[in-house]
C-alpha cells in the first residue's frame, strides 16, 4: 500500500513494517487454526453452520474490482472472499458460507454499468462461471427494497440518502433471516463486513470462533484497539480515531465497559438475536455499529466479546474523509448523543451541550474538524473551550 511505502523510508519504519507483516501472518495463521477448531467441533456435534457474510457497497467498484493501471486502487476484494469461503467449506464441509452483497443506493456517478451491485454481479457471475461453486450469492439493492416498499426494509427509510451504510446492512440483516432459508438446523451466523481488505478475511473463523463456544455470546467485534491488535493507520487518521473513540466512551460509558473498537466493520451475530437488533437498532447511519454493540451489551457482560485482528488502512477511497464525505464526524457525534439519550446512558453532560451547541454553530463543523486533528480526548479540547 502507498501508505506502507511512505512509512518505509527509515530503518526505523522498515522494522516496523516487516513487524506488522509477520504479525499478520500470525493471525492468518490463527484464523486457518481456528477453522479447524470449528470444524471438528461441528463434526463432533454432528452440526452444520451457515455462515453470512454481508457486505454493504457504496461506491465499492473501484475496490472490488481487480488493480490495474486505469483502478489503482483496486484489491480484486470480492473475488478474494469468494475464493477463501470456497476454502472453508472445502477444508470443512459442515461450514457453509454464503454471501450477501447489499448496495447501498449508490449511483456509479451517473455511469449505470457502474452501481457497485452491478459491478458485483458481474464478478460473481464470471467466478462462478468458471467451476461449480458450491458457495451460495445474492446482490439485493436497496433502491430496490424502497421502491418495492418491501416489509423487510427498516423503519424510516424513504429514499437512500435515509442510509449510510446502517440502513443496508439492518436491511441485509433481515433478508438473511427471513428472506434467504438456511438448511433446517443448521446454527447461523451473519457477519457485517466491510468490502476492502483492511481486516485480511482469513480472520473470520476468529472472529466466528467465541459466538460457537462462549455460552452466552451473541456478538462478537473485530478490534483494532487490544494488546495483540495488529494495525497500520495513517498518523492524522489514527489520531482523529483515538480522539472518537473518546467521544463515544464519554457518551456510551457502559459500551466503554465491554469494547475499545467500534467503528471497524467486521462484526459476528447470531441470528437468534438478529430480530432484537432489528426491533432496537434505531440508527440508519454509521453510528449505527455503535448502537448494535449497546443493544448486545444489554444481554450480559460477556455478551459481546471484543477480537484482536490486523487491519491495514484502505484509505484512499474512503467514504469518511475528503470530498466524498457521506456522514461527518460532528454528524456522528451527534447521531451517537441522541443514541445515549434514547437508551438512557449517563453520558457527559459538558460534552453533550457542546455537541449540541456545535450542531447549530455556523462553524461547527470546522471547530469539530480542528478538535480532530489537535486533540487525543475530550477533557483537552473542553478545558481548550474554557
Amino acid at each position: 500500500m502507498d501508505l506502507a511505502i511512505r512509512e518505509s523510508t527509515t530503518p526505523e519504519g522498515l522494522r516496523d513494517i516487516h513487524v506488522i507483516a509477520a504479525r499478520t501472518m500470525l493471525k492468518i495463521i490463527k484464523g486457518k487454526q481456528d477453522a479447524a477448531v470449528l470444524g471438528e467441533h461441528l463434526s463432533v456435534q454432528g452440526e452444520k453452520l451457515t455462515i453470512t457474510l454481508i457486505q454493504p457497497m457504496y461506491h465499492e467498484s473501484t475496490r472490488i474490482s481487480p488493480r490495474s493501471m486505469a483502478n489503482p486502487h483496486g484489491e480484486d476484494a470480492l473475488r478474494y472472499k469468494l475464493d477463501l469461503l470456497e476454502d472453508w467449506h472445502a477444508s470443512h464441509p459442515g461450514v457453509e458460507p454464503r454471501l450477501l452483497v447489499v448496495d447501498d443506493g449508490c449511483d456509479g456517478n451517473g455511469d449505470q454499468e457502474q452501481p457497485s451491485g452491478v459491478v458485483a454481479q458481474r464478478i460473481i457471475d464470471a467466478w462462478q462461471a468458471e467451476a461449480p461453486r458450491p458457495i451460495a450469492t445474492h446482490v439485493i439493492y436497496l433502491a430496490d427494497a424502497i421502491e418495492k416498499s418491501t416489509p423487510l426494509l427498516p423503519s424510516g427509510i424513504t429514499s437512500t440518502r435515509d442510509s449510510v451504510k446502517g440502513g443496508s446492512v439492518l436491511y441485509g440483516m433481515a433478508y438473511a433471516t427471513q428472506a434467504w432459508s438456511t438448511p433446517e438446523g443448521n446454527r447461523h451466523i451473519l457477519v457485517d463486513s466491510d468490502a476492502d481488505l483492511s481486516v485480511h478475511p482469513a480472520q473470520l473463523p476468529s472472529l466466528i470462533r467465541p459466538i460457537i463456544e462462549k455460552e452466552g455470546t451473541v456478538m462478537t467485534a473485530a478490534s483494532r484497539r487490544e494488546k495483540d491488535s495488529v494495525r497500520l493507520i495513517g498518523e492524522s487518521r489514527d489520531g482523529r480515531g483515538i480522539f472518537f473513540i473518546d467521544v463515544w466512551q464519554q457518551l456510551l460509558p457502559t459500551l466503554a465497559v465491554c469494547i475499545t473498537d467500534t467503528n471497524r466493520g467486521f462484526k459476528a451475530v447470531d441470528a437468534n438475536f438478529v430480530p432484537t437488533l432489528l426491533e432496537k437498532v434505531t440508527d440508519r447511519k454509521f453510528p449505527y455499529q455503535i448502537e448494535v454493540l449497546l443493544i448486545g451489551t444489554r444481554e450480559g457482560t460477556e455478551a459481546v466479546r471484543p477480537v484482536a485482528v490486523s487491519y491495514i488502512d484502505s484509505e484512499a477511497l474512503s467514504t469518511q474523509g475528503g470530498e466524498d464525505v457521506v456522514q461527518t464526524y460532528l454528524n456522528q457525534a451527534q447521531g451517537l448523543l441522541a443514541m445515549a439519550r434514547r437508551h438512557s446512558e449517563p453520558y457527559n453532560e459538558q460534552l453533550a451541550s457542546l455537541i449540541d451547541e456545535l450542531a447549530i454553530h455556523p462553524n461547527g463543523e470546522q471547530i469539530w474538524s480542528e478538535a480532530e486533528q489537535r486533540y487525543t480526548n475530550v477533557a483537552t479540547f473542553l478545558a481548550s473551550l474554557a
